[in-house]
């Protein structure tokens, strides 16, 4: 990221604020803790349920090794439940 051209993420909006409002130097370390945590624990459970399913429906590890999986339908769809 380049002062000059800073990118449309999270944590660019962050820095930048919103409506001339910053957050300070420790709301911003809590808010990157926050999502740091947040995306380790969705990826974790994620993974930890599609083990479970593996595990209670033998069956489907055919499929999960010998087909292409569409990750953005079969998995959330299988670990949701």
């Amino acid at each position: 990221m380049h002062p000059s051209h800073p990118d449309n993420d999270v944590l660019t909006r962050l820095i930048q604020g919103e409506n001339g409002e910053q957050l300070s130097e420790i709301e911003h370390l809590h808010n990157c803790q926050f999502l740091l945590n947040a995306g380790h624990e969705t990826t974790t459970n994620l993974i930890g349920k599609a083990l479970i399913c593996l595990q209670e429906h033998p069956s489907m590890s055919f499929c999960v090794t010998n087909r292409p999986i569409n990750w953005a339908i079969d998995v959330p769809c299988a670990t949701a439940r």
